[in-house]
């Protein structure tokens, strides 16, 4: 298998924004897709699905996730991982 290597700078990226309450910075690959994802608080995300695995850093604040009618909080320095 041939592999390829692929570098970006997060400062490098634009911020794009998604809504008056979500911006991001996104790096996509053939299989998955890494981002940066800013929310001011209170904002809100339509639900959706992933074809892959999602996995969610939260470095400040907190999220509160819904999954398959759970609802998980996740607070700064936790990790979520949704299969």
């Amino acid at each position: 298998m041939t592999r390829h290597a692929q570098l970006t700078r997060w400062d490098e990226l634009a911020l794009e924004k998604l809504t008056e309450m979500v911006s991001r910075k996104v790096i996509p690959g053939a299989e998955q897709t890494l981002a940066q994802v800013w929310f001011k608080k209170g904002a809100l995300v339509a639900r959706h699905s992933h074809r892959s695995e999602q996995m969610t850093y939260v470095l400040d604040g907190a999220l509160r996730f819904t999954v398959n009618g759970e609802v998980l909080v996740v607070r700064a320095g936790e990790v979520i991982v949704i299969q």
